[in-house]
């Protein structure tokens, strides 16, 4: 994994993680907000992918790991506009986009403005489809209090603090020194708490949140894979099902006993579902689910089993769209050898 920096025409210098042969699919991973950036997100994500023959591409996004604060103010639209540029500027075309959190919402506004380009959208623990948060009114409080980010900083020195914060967005690992230390970094040697409140105070208010895509996500007609841990306190997971109704071509993992930062939670389920989607040719014309799997055992021939896949496939038929979600619960597969 290598990491190279690229002054955009605007001028924003951006630090970012390279992996994986040139000549493999590119996938672009966007880390979320808070005290983190490409490495803490995605640096395991892009080892596995890497070693599969993917092309892997990473940002630190303007405020966070080794990209310098930007010019302009930490909204939504400024953000995505950086990715745009980002993308434009290292020549990328048909590629898969996979976000986290914030990074989600950066990921769903850069497709829409590039429907043409992006194959494939991975969206984990999304931001962007919500009308307002789970605790939005101390989120809203906490971001305007001036000294909050400086004692959140402060506190950042002991690690056990470090721990008992995280514990906040993992539910079912154990937080360990690696992962602890590398948000310690992040809060301490960057100025990504800061960016992050300044990208709150922006987008959180009284009436709602300001980015909300939910009333175009029907433009995003390329397979979706939308990702979200059953016991995320940050964005509940009933915001994924409530988005899962809106892409006209989706599949919706609800990983149980799964917190907000799912990938760092439960990495081998998250990164069975990525692998399994990112090389799926057929996208999601066909559903499968684990219902109909273990069906399959029971069939004796291939005109039965279409025919059990195609009675599933007209129950899961969404609103009056021909295409069709797919929306499981369900434990993850192990992921493949």
């Amino acid at each position: 994994m290598n990491r190279h920096q690229i002054v955009l025409p605007s001028g924003q210098r951006i630090s970012y993680l390279e992996a994986g042969p040139a000549e493999g699919h590119t996938v672009v991973l966007l880390h979320g907000g808070g005290a983190d950036n490409a490495e803490l997100s995605w640096g395991p994500t892009i080892r596995l992918l890497a070693e599969r023959g993917y092309h892997l591409i990473a940002p630190d996004h303007p405020g966070y790991g080794r990209s310098p604060r930007s010019f302009n103010y930490a909204t939504m639209e400024n953000q995505v506009a950086y990715v745009d540029e980002f993308i434009d500027t290292l020549g990328l075309h048909d590629y898969d986009l996979v976000g986290v959190s914030m990074g989600g919402g950066m990921a769903i506004g850069h497709t829409l403005r590039h429907l043409d380009q992006v194959r494939k959208l991975v969206l984990v623990a999304s931001y962007g489809y919500q009308m307002t948060l789970a605790a939005q009114p101390m989120l809203m409080t906490g971001s305007w209090i001036p000294w909050l980010t400086e004692m959140i900083q402060w506190t950042s020195w002991n690690p056990y603090t470090v721990g008992f914060g995280l514990t906040a967005v993992l539910a079912k690992s154990v937080v360990s020194d690696e992962l602890a230390d590398g948000v310690r970094r992040a809060a301490l040697d960057t100025p990504a708490l800061s960016t992050f409140n300044e990208f709150q105070r922006h987008e959180l208010g009284p009436l709602g949140n300001r980015t909300n895509y939910s009333n175009r996500l029907h433009q995003i007609t390329q397979p979706v894979l939308l990702i979200h841990g059953e016991h995320d306190i940050i964005f509940p997971s009933n915001d994924a099902r409530t988005a899962a109704t809106l892409f006209p071509n989706v599949h919706l993992e609800i990983l149980p006993r799964v917190g907000h930062w799912a990938q760092r939670d439960d990495p081998e389920a998250v990164h069975a579902l990525i692998l399994d989607f990112l090389t799926d040719a057929s996208g999601f014309d066909v559903v499968e689910t684990e219902e109909v799997l273990e069906t399959e055992d029971e069939v004796e021939t291939e005109d039965e089993v279409e025919e059990v896949l195609a009675e599933e496939a007209v129950d899961e038929q969404v609103g009056a769209d021909d295409t069709l979600a797919t929306v499981t619960e369900i434990t993850p597969r192990n992921p493949a050898a």
